[in-house]
């Protein structure tokens, strides 16, 4: 059986990269990409400045504070409400990205308005937190960020608390699970260990 313009994945990679890119220049640059993408991939990862050793950091995932998962929840909701209205200006419907959490979630619009505003809300409290944050971090951070962090997770932790009363328990609950189904699993921290 004959296979007819049948082609590895790579060479139709270049080919595609090869017709978006019309001038020479691209044509030459790609080949010292290729060639770094090779080094990177034969010798390990160790092109890329990472060194095998006993003291060599490592990162480790570590498990993300809920804060900071309700954090990124309610940016998401701000982000995709931003986004809807651009895309509305640009004369494209916006509307299924603006009720993208709504729909996964099964609220009602009323429902809703209580964590679309609650977001909003708390995109305010929290520039107004970062506007006492220092200019250039430091090394050790100041304590200063410390308190500063503490305060914008007690802020989070309040309008969760509110949203969670005003939604109501049943609500409540599957608000927090589509966060720990949703958002959790895309969010990680890394924290840096020296092996042994």
């Amino acid at each position: 059986m004959e296979v007819r313009g049948f082609r590895s994945f790579p060479a139709r990679c270049v080919t595609k990269v090869f017709r978006w890119s019309r001038s020479w220049l691209a044509h030459w640059m790609i080949v010292p990409i290729l060639a770094g993408l090779l080094a990177c991939v034969l010798s390990g990862g160790s092109a890329l400045g990472q060194t095998s050793g006993p003291s060599s950091p490592a990162l480790s995932p570590q498990p993300v504070p809920p804060a900071q998962l309700w954090y990124f929840f309610f940016m998401s909701v701000n982000h995709n409400d931003r986004a809807s209205v651009k895309s509305q200006q640009a004369g494209r419907d916006g509307t299924w990205l603006r009720n993208l959490h709504q729909g996964r979630l099964g609220f009602t619009v009323q429902q809703f308005t209580l964590v679309r505003t609650m977001a909003q809300r708390l995109d305010g409290e929290l520039k107004q937190l970062n506007a006492n944050a220092p200019a250039t971090p430091t090394q050790p951070p100041p304590p200063e960020l410390k308190t500063l962090n503490q305060q914008r997770e007690a802020v989070i932790a309040t309008e969760v608390f509110n949203l969670k009363a005003a939604l109501g328990s049943e609500l409540a609950a599957r608000l927090d699970a589509y966060v720990k189904a949703r958002i959790a699993p895309r969010v990680t921290t890394l924290k840096k260990e020296v092996q042994q």
